[in-house]
């Protein structure tokens, strides 16, 4: 990587008495939180178990563009007359491996009454070839195929709901698109700094696949290259099959990629000059006026509870952080912060892995639900200059 301007975000440039520091900070935040919602969560669970079976699953429609790009869907807004929120609009954007209910738990949290909600499948997340058209999977052609599937559906703004790697698209699209982005809920998503689970698929590719950063972009997206990524995967497979218990349970979800998902996380990583360092740099320039909600696991492995307090201060926590106040009280029995309502959404888990999204799916979804709810309710706090 010499040369590459982005390569500062290799590790955490954080010194140990900084990252000690500002973990105490947040995990404070997230122990106040958990203890705030306690109640409220289990209010809530036990009515969405009474109401489980009158929720609708929704069917999976299919968007075609003029030029031949497709994409699947999923949308409630058959259910729009019953909406709380007339004017919000959730999406979500899965990670990988991905999968027809990837957020099923999460969404019978959120129920259907709340506001739109709009599952959308990424070309090649939806196990299908993502060359579409003039569509080929790189980064900037995604970010154009949800701003040109927002505009078909008439929605001017939306929440992205993101897991994993569907951050890193959410959040390019937020850097991009700030516009079109009401808020940003994360769970799980990859940081602002190199993480652990694209570095297990840089060995993969390197030590299985012969694949490394030296590919040039245009032989990558050739189909003589697909061809021989093909055969070299499908010989590969067997061989990490055969891996230890011990080593399967490092990789975690990454052993579950077909050939689908190894190639679009490929071309992802591949986008841009700077490869994966200048996304990173990129999700680093999100407009930090977006409300966020941060939901992870300091039980993740993939993506290490450091760097995903490293993006939770950085964006919420720090003294220049940009912060917006509750314009009401948020239920009289709830002690939240009231002069940084993005505090409020700071969720740790303990008894989670990097699959929270569904090992916790219901209750982030209640917690999604509250924090949609408030949305409305607040504002930029301007801080009076000091005379």
């Amino acid at each position: 990587m010499k040369g590459n301007p982005y390569f500062i975000y290799e590790n955490d440039q954080r010194d140990q008495e900084t990252i000690q520091a500002q973990s105490k900070i947040i995990n404070q935040i997230c122990d106040k939180n958990k203890q705030i919602f306690e109640q409220y969560v289990h209010k809530q669970l036990i009515q969405i178990e009474k109401n489980l079976k009158n929720q609708e699953k929704q069917e999976v429609t299919q968007m075609n563009f003029d030029d031949g790009r497709y994409v699947f869907y999923r949308d409630n807004y058959k259910n729009h007359m019953h909406f709380e929120l007339q004017k919000k609009c959730i999406i979500l954007i899965q990670g990988i491996p991905g999968g027809l209910y990837y957020y099923s738990r999460l969404e019978k949290g959120i129920g259907d009454k709340l506001c739109r909600v709009v599952n959308f499948y990424a070309p090649g997340f939806d196990k299908k070839d993502e060359r579409r058209g003039n569509f080929c999977g790189t980064l900037d052609e995604l970010i154009q195929l949800i701003n040109d599937f927002m505009e078909n559906l008439k929605i001017e703004k939306a929440i992205f709901v993101m897991h994993s790697v569907g951050g890193l698209i959410g959040k390019s699209f937020a850097a991009q698109k700030p516009q079109k982005v009401e808020a940003l809920v994360q769970i799980a998503t990859v940081p602002i700094t190199k993480w652990n689970g694209v570095r297990l698929c840089e060995q993969i590719d390197s030590k299985y696949y012969s694949i490394n950063d030296s590919i040039t972009k245009e032989s990558f997206f050739s189909n003589q290259f697909r061809e021989k990524y093909q055969l070299v995967y499908d010989q590969s497979k067997q061989k990490l099959d055969n891996l230890s218990n011990e080593e399967k349970q490092l990789l975690g979800p990454i052993l579950q990629f077909n050939f689908i998902d190894t190639i679009n996380f490929l071309k992802l990583r591949m986008s841009y000059p700077g490869k994966i360092y200048e996304i990173l740099h990129k999700m680093r320039q999100v407009d930090k006026t977006i409300p966020r909600m941060l939901v992870y696991s300091s039980q993740d492995q993939l993506m290490q509870q450091n760097l995903q307090e490293q993006e939770i201060f950085l964006f919420v926590v720090a003294q220049n952080a940009v912060k917006r106040r509750n314009t009401q009280k948020i239920l009289n029995q709830m002690a939240l912060d009231e002069f940084n309502f993005s505090a409020n959404y700071i969720f740790r888990y303990d008894d989670a892995t990097h699959i929270v999204q569904h090992e916790k799916g219901i209750e982030i979804g209640i917690l999604i639900k509250h924090f949609v709810s408030q949305l409305q309710f607040t504002e930029i706090l301007i801080e009076k200059s000091k005379l």
